[in-house]
């Protein structure tokens, strides 16, 4: 057995583990692979709350331009080198997974981190960025999100679980004859724990590091994934809410370096356990992007209506997708989300710290039950270049879902050359050109609608919402041209208007000459 300490690296636990606990056959209800439903085309929403914050903000994310992000789709500018970036990654989390050994029957396998750890040492970026020394993460932070008996349950071995009360707990017998705690999310008695507690403590550490100023930002390597695992529940492949647990640590660690904390959340699936962790904490702004099809895929929360609660209110935005996969959701209502909604409010809530889930499950290659939409991995290497302007570029990405293996490696490839500064792929013209389509337009008005209130600066670019990414470009380049004449009409006018002055306060002066 392992113990509760925090360990430099990640060995397996001890082989002589009792046999794994006995089972009982259930069949959970909130289950990822088979939630998703042919939804309705209208999504409901309301209002909430009072202002947490004003003022505009600026959307702006074009190529055609010298602006800071003008250039950012196409290419991207390099950000001013300080440190370098951090990386997170321990083979221990490999290890866990279905007893069965079958991946075809699991989309939540150890091939995933293989593969992108992979492709980071053949590109050469992980030679270029800081390997972090990992440790699991103690019993003690576990329980700062989850409570005692989810950390002991799912965090230590079976020995372990007897203060436990397993009775609300049941594991279930799969068809594949492995073990669950529900029917996606796998349980290996020897390996699961540790790795949960694996990929925790390098998300907590990585963000400590780059909260302190030791690596400039960073990208964690992990699984399994976090961001369903709410305080008392496992879900959706997750056991504990690795994003969740590094924004509550730093906010104990470093309470005034640390004021406010930016999640943005782009994984198709909703973070509920993220948004449930901070639903009344106005310290911590949750941002999420996701499908949500009125509810009917998974896991069903994240409404657009949710918008936190007590001190909270405001300070949970959901931009909630609705209207299935026909067509599906690509870069052009992507870029339009971070343009009018996203950036908008993160400008104006100035985190300290932005920390990412970065899910590639929308990532183009992912059936309809697992995603269904189509972004591209260019998209996502220009989405993590926008976040990269906020906190001085204080920014830590640590994976979440996303199942295709070419996908999620080209995706965190993207992501990784972004956080270096250097080059990354082109947006696809086509995208560029594209509006969002009409399920969209009206997801970002209902979105823009609620918030208003919590968020004025989303006013800004509301009227953008229907436009692609270069129309959106010209419509401010236009706004800007006319401000700026405006401004120099104005300081004509001054500028006459004074000459005038000068004039008639030298008349009375020149008749007395004249005298």
């Amino acid at each position: 057995m392992f113990s509760d300490t925090g360990q430099a690296s990640g060995g397996a636990p001890d082989d002589d583990l009792p046999p794994p606990v006995n089972l009982t056959m259930q069949n959970r209800s909130r289950s990822l692979l088979s939630y998703t439903h042919e939804p309705p085309t209208a999504a409901t929403g309301g209002g909430a709350g009072s202002p947490p914050g004003g003022g505009s903000g600026s959307g702006l994310p074009m190529q055609l331009t010298t602006s800071s992000s003008a250039s950012a789709i196409i290419g991207g500018q390099k950000p001013a080198r300080t440190t370098t970036t951090g990386l997170a990654f321990d083979s221990l989390m490999q290890k866990h997974g279905c007893a069965c050994g079958d991946n075809a029957n699991h989309p939540e396998h150890s091939g995933r981190l293989q593969s992108i750890w992979a492709r980071l040492l053949g590109t050469g970026l992980a030679i270029r960025c800081d390997k972090l020394r990992s440790r699991k993460a103690t019993q003690e932070e576990l329980q700062t999100v989850h409570t005692e008996g989810h950390a002991l349950l799912f965090g230590t071995s079976q020995l372990n679980r007897q203060k436990v009360d397993t009775s609300r707990v049941s594991f279930v017998r799969l068809a594949c004859g492995g073990v669950g705690v529900d029917l996606d999310t796998t349980w290996n008695e020897h390996y699961t724990a540790a790795a949960a507690r694996m990929a925790a403590g390098c998300v907590i550490d990585l963000s400590y590091k780059v909260a302190r100023g030791e690596n400039r930002n960073g990208f964690a390597v992990v699984r399994p994934p976090g961001h369903h695992a709410e305080a008392d529940a496992a879900m959706g492949f997750c056991f504990f809410n690795s994003i969740a647990l590094a924004a509550r640590l730093l906010r104990h660690r470093m309470p005034h370096e640390m004021r406010r904390i930016l999640i943005v959340d782009w994984d198709v699936h909703h973070g509920n356990g993220t948004q449930q962790a901070f639903y009344d904490d106005a310290s911590v702004l949750y941002l999420s992007v996701h499908r949500h099809d009125d509810g009917n895929f998974f896991p069903g929360t994240g409404g657009p209506a949710e918008c936190g609660a007590g001190a909270g209110v405001g300070y949970n935005v959901n931009v909630a997708w609705s209207g299935g996969v026909n067509p599906p959701l690509g870069d052009a209502e992507y870029l339009a989300a971070f343009r009018t909604v996203v950036m908008p409010i993160a400008r104006d809530f100035a985190p300290d710290l932005v920390l990412v889930s970065a899910g590639f499950d929308a990532a183009v290659g992912h059936p309809a039950p697992l995603g269904g939409y189509v972004v591209s991995p260019a998209c996502f290497g220009h989405l993590t270049r926008e976040l990269m302007q906020l906190a001085n570029g204080k920014i830590v990405l640590a994976l979440e879902g996303g199942y295709d293996l070419p996908a999620i490696c080209d995706s965190a490839e993207e992501c990784v050359r972004a956080l270096l500064g250097e080059g990354t792929s082109a947006i696809a013209p086509s995208e560029l050109a594209r509006p969002p389509c009409q399920a969209a337009v009206e997801t970002l008005q209902k979105t823009i609608a609620i918030q208003v209130s919590h968020w004025p600066c989303v006013k800004r670019l509301a009227h953008t919402v229907s436009l692609s990414a270069l129309q959106a470009h010209s419509s401010e380049r236009e706004e800007s041209d006319t401000v700026t004449a405006m401004a120099g009409l104005s300081m004509q006018t001054m500028k006459r208007t004074s000459d005038v002055s000068c004039e008639d306060s030298e008349e009375p002066m020149d008749q007395d000459e004249s005298k």
